[in-house]
């Protein structure tokens, strides 16, 4: 805020108060499309996924002079200078711009104060003109220059045609003004605009994620094999470790699900992979294997153990399959899956992909498969802690029974099946 000050002597009865008011503002172009739309357009144009950008913008007065009186017609100088703190998060490409008013207006008369007509530092401003100025470090130099504001956008500060998940920039902001006598007594008010224009992040690679419900079969599709990065589940915040396998050419999650399933939190189709909402049933909620020694058919429930956390949690078919293995379903395999959205329970063939040609359980609990000898939940006790592995697949068997992945320090069972009412481990590929 700039202010000059004009006194007459008592004869001429005046005394004037002007003021330059330095108004900043956000234009966002994306500011009246929610973020999921956003997204959802861009994945059904071109099959690509992307995250939206998220902007911050924080001005921090430095300078603000106090009143002035012009007493010769060539006038009196005044500064102000404000510190602009601009954050952006998963950017495409940004543009930092600075534009707004050309003159400063008289709120009463009209009169206007110009742009300077040429670069100028402040003791060479013309009269009745004003400038801006735009420097990264703290304080500006004796010897600043400043110039008259661009029409339209206004000046490009920074960008970056890259994508980047965050960026920084700080901007001291110099305005100054040379006023004198023949300027009649008014506010003039220039309001100026600081604009980010930032395009959504693309997701195009595992190593582009954050979140194991970014992942789609396309990102998949465009990673190295052999990739290793680590994801962020946004249903609870544990961070899983994630490795697309040569052997199969897939995304896998290796590391045991370990997902809480709480009747008070349904999954949803937003976080989990399942396409209608589902609410667990209060059978999940055991705080020991004893809950399993039960012959139905229908069994959902879980359990993790707090001395094993290693293992991860324990599903019955029921819950590993979110609830949609229930008894009546006998044949093929099951499309929803406790799983993380992006991700689904592997079928027997995805696993059979990854065993083939393996001999013993010391081949799957090697890197990069990284498996565990979790045991199995069997009859109300957890038996072959540290003995044998036991993984659900999505694919049923028969009414009772759906297909394992069972192994052991010796041997691999190509074709194991287990009733559904056991609890065993969840491994996580990518859809």
């Amino acid at each position: 805020m700039l202010k000059y000050q004009r006194n007459f002597n008592a004869a001429g009865g005046i005394s004037c108060l002007c003021l330059l008011l330095l108004t900043f503002s956000l234009i966002n172009p994306f500011a009246n499309l929610p973020a999921s739309a956003i997204e959802e357009a861009s994945q059904a144009d071109s099959e690509q996924s992307f995250v939206s950008s998220s902007i911050e913008i924080e001005f921090l007065p430095v300078t603000s002079p106090s009143p002035i009186t012009p007493t010769t017609p060539e006038g009196v100088s005044a500064q102000a200078t404000v510190r602009s703190n601009i954050g952006i998060k998963n950017s495409g490409g940004y543009s930092i711009y600075l534009g707004g008013s050309g003159e400063l207006v008289g709120q009463k008369t009209g009169a206007t104060i110009s742009g300077t007509p040429s670069p100028s530092t402040l003791k060479n401003l013309p009269s009745n003109t004003w400038g801006y100025s735009v420097i990264t470090e703290e304080n500006l130099p004796s010897d600043t220059t400043y110039k008259a504001l661009s029409a339209g956008q206004g000046d490009l500060l920074a960008s970056q045609n890259t994508s980047v998940r965050e960026a920084n920039h700080t901007f001291t902001l110099g305005f100054a003004t040379k006023i004198g006598v023949d300027r009649p007594a008014d506010t003039y008010e220039g309001k100026f605009v600081l604009s980010v224009i930032s395009s959504p992040r693309e997701l195009v690679t595992l190593s582009d994620l954050d979140t194991l419900q970014q992942m789609t079969s396309k990102i998949c599709e465009n990673t190295t094999p052999g990739t290793e990065v680590e994801l962020v589940d946004e249903r609870d915040g544990q961070t899983y470790p994630i490795t697309k396998f040569a052997k199969d050419n897939n995304c896998w999650i290796t590391r045991n699900l370990d997902y809480a399933l709480d009747p008070n939190t349904p999954l949803t189709s937003k976080l989990s992979d399942v396409s209608a909402t589902w609410t667990p049933p209060a059978t999940v909620l055991t705080g020991s294997p004893s809950n399993f020694n039960n012959s139905s058919n229908d069994l959902v429930a879980s359990y993790r153990s707090t001395d094993n956390v290693a293992y991860g949690t324990y599903y019955s078919w029921g819950a590993a399959t979110a609830g949609t293995g229930n008894a009546s379903f006998v044949s093929g395999s099951t499309d929803a899956s406790v799983c993380p959205r992006g991700w689904t329970l592997p079928t027997h063939a995805q696993y059979s992909a990854i065993f083939t040609g393996m001999s013993s359980g010391n081949e799957l609990i090697a890197t990069p498969y990284n498996f565990k000898y979790g045991g199995r939940i069997s009859n109300g006790s957890l038996d072959y802690l540290g003995g044998g592995g036991y993984y659900w697949s999505s694919t049923v068997n028969d009414v009772t029974t759906a297909f394992i992945v069972p192994f052991d320090p010796g041997v691999i069972w190509p074709s194991g099946v287990t009733s559904r009412f056991n609890g065993c481990s969840v491994r996580c590929v990518a859809r």
